[in-house]
């Protein structure tokens, strides 16, 4: 570790040092295709049933370590837990009369996906019972940092696309992404966009708290991150390309649409948004001069949510 990394966040630290492999996964199919609005019903369901089998991996195993030191300070289920919030969505986009597991899971659409658990999320699933069980399980920050972190930067900007994607009329089918704010009351999930940003301020705060000044752990836990990025990445590469329509038919703001209609001065925020919707993959670079190029730019009314963002990142 050189003197600059000494002196740095380690949250900010663990962002200079993986970026080039979320640059490379933001260009991926499956990152288009959940911005693309055309993103069909059936795989987006198929994608949760995978999202909750992580989740409850990943949930299980920080219940498990959650006064481990390293994990202790970034571990608030209450905050953050999200496999109840997606068990909730599969049966509300299936229409079953229960949120429970054992009754969505019994549509045709999950057996025919998910028996088996296809390969990559059940080697994810692998590689984190693998850490819970090891001598140190502190390497499990670097998978809860890509998972919830993406969730309330790009999970944003996937809720709101998906919404106009499948014509809901309300939130209620995307709970994955509501979070509670900050000290509020027990199952009200409530966080504005203001609230979101005060959230991850706190989980890099509670984060850069937890691994300190230790380098040797800082730079394994940038490893590991790597790890994670490559396997949220093949998970990503289950979803198939959107389907083709006509342009004419497209919806009106989905990323190559608002390219042509805003010109290139308004590249770098779509460059952003394009990066931060890996919901499990993203962070945003949060630099003043990307700040001052959004200026008179707009994505799906999401410009003050993300100018939150990106100043709860300096």
């Amino acid at each position: 570790m050189d003197s600059h990394q000494l002196d740095q966040r380690f949250s900010a630290q663990l962002r200079e040092a993986t970026k080039h492999m979320h640059d490379t996964l933001s260009t991926t199919s499956g990152a288009a295709t959940l911005l693309s609005g055309r993103m069909s019903r059936e795989e987006y369901i198929k994608y949760l049933s995978g999202m909750w089998h992580v989740y409850g991996a990943l949930e299980i195993a920080l219940d498990l370590h959650s006064t481990n030191p390293v994990l202790a300070p970034s571990y608030n289920p209450f905050l953050l837990r999200r496999k109840e919030s997606i068990s909730s969505d599969i049966a509300n986009f299936l229409s079953c009369s229960s949120t429970s597991p054992s009754e969505w899971q019994k549509h045709p659409l999950y057996a025919q996906s998910f028996l088996p658990i296809p390969g990559p999320i059940a080697e994810y699933i692998a590689h984190i019972t693998a850490l819970s069980q090891s001598q140190d399980p502190s390497l499990l920050l670097a998978h809860s940092y890509i998972r919830y972190v993406g969730d309330l930067n790009g999970g944003q900007i996937i809720k709101r696309v998906l919404v106009k994607t499948f014509d809901l009329p309300d939130d209620r089918a995307m709970s994955f992404y509501a979070f509670a704010k900050l000290g509020g009351a027990s199952g009200e999930m409530v966080a504005s966009m203001g609230d979101v940003a005060k959230l991850l301020r706190w989980f890099k705060d509670a984060m850069d708290e937890g691994v300190g000044n230790n380098m040797e752990l800082r730079q394994r836990l940038v490893d590991e991150t790597l790890i994670a990025y490559r396997f949220n990445g093949d998970i990503l590469d289950l979803i198939p390309p959107a389907a083709s329509v006509e342009t004419s038919e497209a919806p009106s703001d989905t990323m190559s649409n608002l390219v042509a209609k805003l010109g290139k001065a308004c590249l770098p925020i779509l460059g952003l948004s394009a990066a931060v919707v890996l919901s499990h993959l993203a962070m945003i670079p949060g630099t003043k001069p990307i700040e001052a190029q959004t200026a008179g730019c707009v994505f799906m009314n999401t410009t003050k949510w993300m100018t939150a963002v990106v100043r709860s990142t300096m």
